[in-house]
């Protein structure tokens, strides 16, 4: 027979687990992006060095930044919660997609602030990292627009879609991991997520949230 001391045991270890979960997650999606802009940097840069000294010492500055980035969110993260300024890795991400030779075209017509902001940057931060690992992407475009009034839609498309991609279901290492991952986040914030190609044949990640104040 269950006793009130036995269900209040086992919700303790369900917050405990859920917590774990909240913080693995967040150091994945922190620390795949920060890390792989550290690595393109860092190639980019010995390949420069000898060539174009004064370009090498702005993507060592580059470097150092993510780093101190990186490191300030890691702090945040132990603390339970970091905010993320979606105009901020809208740039982030056209540095590092340029690192990785895409070209990047960016288009901000709108901002948005708050716990949806940073679960749009973190889909942001998910999607370019995906992009540079996964696909052959040449060619890569980010839109955020203010839609149906005070809803906010990133787009984040490129021309390297594999040929086994699938919408989600897969696109990130796992069956709940990657953009699984991130469809469950907007849907904790009113939103959605969906994935697949467009008309073009171009590999599309759309994400639309209601945001205040837009």
């Amino acid at each position: 027979m269950t006793t009130a001391h036995d269900e209040r045991e086992t919700l303790a270890w369900r917050a405990v687990e859920q917590e774990r979960r909240r913080y693995a997650r967040d150091l994945h999606d922190l620390l795949g992006y920060s890390l792989s802009a550290i690595t393109l940097k860092g190639d980019l840069a010995l390949r420069l060095v000898l060539v174009q000294p004064d370009r090498t010492r702005e993507e060592l500055d580059g470097i150092l930044g993510v780093a101190r980035e990186a490191l300030a969110d890691v702090r945040a993260v132990a603390r339970g919660y970091r905010e993320l300024s979606l105009a901020v890795e809208a740039e982030s991400a056209r540095s590092l997609l340029a690192a990785a030779g895409i070209r990047a075209g960016l288009d901000v017509r709108c901002g948005c602030d708050g716990p949806v902001g940073t679960v749009l940057a973190t889909v942001l931060r998910e999607g370019v990292t995906n992009l540079i690992r996964h696909s052959k992407a040449t060619e890569c475009r980010i839109e955020i627009r203010e839609v149906e009034g005070a809803f906010v839609r990133l787009t984040l498309s490129n021309d390297g879609v594999r040929a086994d991609a699938v919408a989600l279901r897969g696109c990130g290492g796992g069956a709940r991991g990657g953009l699984d991952n991130l469809a469950e986040r907007m849907e904790a914030v009113g939103g959605r997520l969906t994935a697949g190609t467009d008309e073009r044949g171009w590999y599309r990640v759309v994400a639309e949230a209601p945001c205040g104040g837009v």
